[in-house]
């Protein structure tokens, strides 16, 4: 089982460091050096960049927030859905928007 992780911020920076704690937290590392592109096909996306790993994707937002999403959260068919659309680079902002908007795990 993997080890589960909480995010913490560092002030002033803004940079997301592990911190080791008990299983109910989540498997999020998030730093921007981590984070990919959103390619943002059709051009009016509110989405600026992600971050995708085994059980969850990290999505910023134009505005700079970072959202946390699970299987825990959201469930595994739409974490798999979004990842999907994350690397294609469309749809995910409508996507999130219609069907998850409220199920993320962590404001980060």
């Amino acid at each position: 089982m993997p080890q589960r992780f909480a995010t913490q911020n560092i002030q002033p920076v803004g940079v997301y460091v592990l911190k080791i704690l008990k299983p109910k937290f989540t498997t999020a590392f998030c730093c921007s050096n981590y984070m990919k592109a959103y390619k943002n096909l059709k051009g009016d996306s509110g989405i600026s960049r992600y971050q995708i790993g085994d059980d969850f994707i990290v999505v910023e937002f134009d505005v700079g927030h970072l959202y946390l999403y699970n299987y825990t959260s959201a469930g595994k068919a739409k974490i798999e859905r979004m990842k999907l659309l994350a690397k294609t680079g469309k749809g995910l902002s409508t996507y999130i928007s219609r069907y998850v908007k409220d199920y993320y795990a962590e404001k980060l």
